[in-house]
């Protein structure tokens, strides 16, 4: 791509670019986009984009020729392989090439290079990376380079990650770190025990990570994605499993969760269900009855949580059966259940139950003009 032109790419079949060998050819990127030209990449195929050979020094797999930095890169769809065997990026500048300006919202890519898989080559900084969806793969093949990023300069690069499953081979070894749409620093965690090469949805429990974009996410050949959270606990749900992960300043593995909760009969930590939604540590029930066989059943709630992790909303009018439950909000916030919107609310009590509200909470709580009976 000459610079100053803007092509859009569209992946259809198996495509290969690979750069000739001989020593005219030394330094050339396969699929060149040096600074001031601009490459659109997407559609249902995928390209393989190889550059240079092990003994003589490389252009970008997609980027900059020896010497240049990256103009405008975007991937969004497609299958991306792109490969440098010498000193330049996967995905970004070629040898003493910057990163230029690398986005990708979407498909399967898999960069590597000496220096950085996406970002800059060697000498050079990363320039500004954007990452908000796809599965991605880079990797730097010489120990201490990052696999993102690049090793000069990093106050001048910026690396920005809100979606997608990002698999780096080293941990914490993004230079610049990562950040996210609002600043704060992202690390990886790493979900595992799901099914392999499959595109999975994932329920956000707490609303702080729903923005998390998920486009073209899937897991890899053993089961795992890979999102990119600040620090603090995270809940969420995937493949029909729960996880919870705790950020503390690196890299981290989530966690096998279970609320200990159920509403009928299911584990609140799915998300959702018939009549209700779990959200932010709440429960809200919102319809008064299920419809089993054609007939209409209160729902029921039973369990046990005593880390302030569920708390009831009960806003669905009509009865409300209480079984076996033991709810402790006292190290948190609130009532473990609250009548606070809706009709008026029957509660139906079974087995034992025990419910402990955080300090100047009660039990169950009753808004102004709510009934509870």
């Amino acid at each position: 791509v000459a610079p100053g032109a803007s092509v859009d790419f569209t992946l259809v079949g198996d495509s290969t670019l690979q750069t000739a060998t001989g020593e005219s050819n030394e330094g050339r990127a396969a699929l060149s986009v040096p600074a001031g030209a601009s490459a659109t990449i997407g559609g249902e195929g995928a390209l393989t984009a190889i550059a240079g050979t092990a003994e003589a020094a490389g252009g970008a797999g997609i980027g900059g020729d020896f010497g240049e930095d990256a103009g405008s890169i975007a991937i969004h769809g497609g299958t991306v392989t792109a490969r440098t065997y010498f000193s330049g990026s996967g995905i970004g500048g070629g040898t003493w090439g910057s990163g230029g300006k690398i986005t990708i919202s979407g498909g399967i890519v898999s960069a590597q290079g000496r220096q950085s898989g996406i970002g800059g080559g060697y000498g050079a900084n990363g320039g500004n990376i954007a990452i908000s969806g796809g599965t991605v793969y880079a990797r730097a093949r010489v120990g201490d380079r990052p696999d993102i990023g690049g090793m000069s300069d990093p106050n001048l690069a910026s690396c920005t990650i809100t979606g997608g499953s990002i698999h780096t081979y080293k941990p914490n070894n993004l230079k610049p770190a990562a950040k996210n749409a609002v600043g704060a620093t992202v690390h990886c965690v790493t979900v595992s025990g799901l099914p392999a090469e499959t595109a999975l949805e994932i329920t956000w429990l707490t609303s702080a990570d729903a923005g998390y974009g998920q486009h073209d996410m899937r897991t890899d050949s053993e089961g795992r994605l890979y999102v990119w959270l600040p620090d603090g606990t995270h809940y969420l749900t995937v493949g029909g499993a729960g996880f919870c992960a705790t950020v503390n300043g690196v890299d981290t593995e989530a966690t096998p969760w279970s609320s200990g909760v159920t509403i009928d009969g299911t584990d609140v930590f799915l998300g959702s269900g018939d009549g209700w939604t779990y959200k932010d540590f709440t429960l809200s029930v919102t319809n008064a009855d299920i419809h089993v066989d054609g007939t209409n059943i209160p729902h029921v709630v039973s369990g046990t949580n005593t880390a302030a992790e569920v708390r009831v909303s009960a806003a669905c009018g009509g009865e409300l059966v209480v079984s076996n439950l033991v709810l402790d909000v006292s190290s948190g916030s609130g009532s473990p259940i609250a009548i606070d919107t809706g009709d008026a609310v029957t509660l139906l009590l079974f087995g034992t139950n025990a419910l402990y509200g955080a300090a100047n909470y009660a039990g169950v709580s009753v808004a102004a003009n709510k009934t509870l009976v």
